[in-house]
């Protein structure tokens, strides 16, 4: 399966679309290296990147959302934290295990059920609430 870049997940803001359009880039490549049987080689560099990519996402977002007052701002964050509680408890699975088959598919599904839901649900609730603002 691969991620494309489409309306119904843009957000009309550009500096967090150009953020989850890298992430996209990176989940895509992850999926394409799993159906050329590489997966495992990538998925080191993959945690790695989500996690330190997801997190500098998350801090402008979060940025932004508190610059804006935006009144979700508690509960909009503690989604970001869950996120980061499961890319590091991966993280530190494949530390301990390897790449297995099983962290490779946790990987995939976590990125990508997550991100499309969040961006869907919860980043276009802040969009929204911006754009309000005029």
């Amino acid at each position: 399966m691969v991620l494309e870049w489409t309306r119904d997940i843009e957000l009309g803001i550009q500096s967090i679309d150009n953020q989850h359009k890298e992430l996209i880039e990176l989940i895509n490549k992850v999926l394409e290296a799993c159906n050329l049987g590489k997966g495992k080689e990538t998925v080191g560099v993959a945690l790695d990147f989500a996690t330190s990519y997801a997190f500098k996402h998350f801090k402008s977002e979060e940025g932004l959302m508190r610059e804006r007052n935006y009144p979700e701002y508690v509960n909009h964050k503690s989604f970001h934290q869950e996120f980061e509680r499961d890319v590091t408890a991966l993280k530190s699975e494949f530390d301990q295990v390897g790449p297995t088959i099983s962290i490779v598919l946790k990987l995939n599904r976590l990125l990508v059920d997550w991100l499309i839901k969040h961006i869907k649900n919860e980043d276009r609730k802040v969009a929204s609430f911006i754009k309000s603002l005029g």
